[in-house]
């Protein structure tokens, strides 16, 4: 943990010089009775982005065994990432990163700015369907919370509904309203609309997710039928 708190001090001087050099401008001289030339000397140079990619390193491991969403480097880390580069989101999907340090990262990013939004989208977009159901369950609220899963709602099924409308592609979603309510479905294209076939089901699954390869607008509705008339796939 010594290491870790090293780095994060480390990363925290990196944001501070980079905040500081882009407020300061280079002084011009400034000549003139009884006055000597001055200029501002230049800022120390930090080489934030392999701070970043240590801190990550770092991050991944102690996310293996706590919270991530505990660890104060993870307030330095996403600090970082706002002046950083997108290479960040290809290694949180990594296999060996844990999901849970992915969910923590795009939960902390600041909310209402384009760049946040994006990559949230990058993110989360792709785990939709390829994580756990408790992790899943977490990425559809941070998702939800962050405006970029609209959903609606149905008390036939018990259940929300919506599609995730990201870079990589668009994935249909469906949730219990509350945690004992498992469902089924069976995700149709009809024209233009997504119809989203849900039922409560005992053999079913609290969030069931899946992507869509399909061009255009999308509606999604939910429509709660019997198994006997749609068959019932789970995800």
């Amino acid at each position: 943990m010594r290491s870790t708190r090293l780095l994060v001090l480390a990363a925290a001087g990196a944001v501070a010089v980079g905040a500081a050099a882009a407020l300061l401008k280079p002084a011009e001289p400034v000549v003139g009775p009884g006055n000597l030339a001055v200029r501002a000397e230049n800022p120390p140079t930090v080489d934030a982005s392999e701070l970043q990619r240590k801190l990550l390193d770092r991050l991944v491991q102690d996310a293996a065994v706590a919270d991530p969403a505990g660890l104060p480097a993870l307030t330095t880390f996403t600090s970082l990432f706002t002046h950083g580069q997108d290479w960040v989101l290809d290694r949180l999907l990594r296999d060996d990163v844990p999901s849970s340090l992915a969910l923590a990262f795009a939960d902390r990013l600041p909310r209402g700015a384009a760049r946040s939004d994006s990559a949230v989208d990058r993110l989360l977009g792709p785990m939709l369907a390829a994580i756990s159901q408790g992790d899943r369950r977490a990425a559809v609220d941070v998702l939800r919370a962050r405006g970029r899963l609209p959903t609606d709602s149905a008390a036939s099924c018990r259940c929300v509904f919506g599609v995730h409308d990201g870079a990589a592609g668009r994935t249909a979603v469906a949730v219990g309203a509350a945690p004992g309510v498992l469902l089924t479905w069976s995700p149709q294209v009809v024209g233009d609309d997504l119809v989203l076939h849900v039922a409560q089901s005992a053999d079913g699954s609290h969030v069931l997710s899946r992507p869509m390869d399909v061009s255009g607008a999308l509606h999604a509705e939910a429509l709660p039928t019997s198994h006997d008339e749609v068959p019932a796939q789970n995800d």
